[in-house]
């Protein structure tokens, strides 16, 4: 059981890294902003709508 969760958290990291790779370079060039990069992946999308809906972040527009 412990070698199954070992390995899925592998692959979930795995499967991340040309996103974190992606948003450091971004962030290097200054284009970049939390909301923006938190949209870009399903994960971050669902946060954003909770931040919203508990008032910890204003709508767009």
């Amino acid at each position: 059981m412990a070698l199954y969760a070992l390995s899925l958290n592998l692959a979930f990291f795995l499967a991340l890294v040309p996103e974190l790779k992606r948003y450091l370079e971004s962030r290097k060039q200054g284009k970049i902003e939390m909301g923006q990069t938190m949209e870009s992946f399903p994960m971050g999308r669902g946060m954003l709508k909770m931040a919203h809906m508990m008032g910890f972040m204003k709508e767009k527009g």
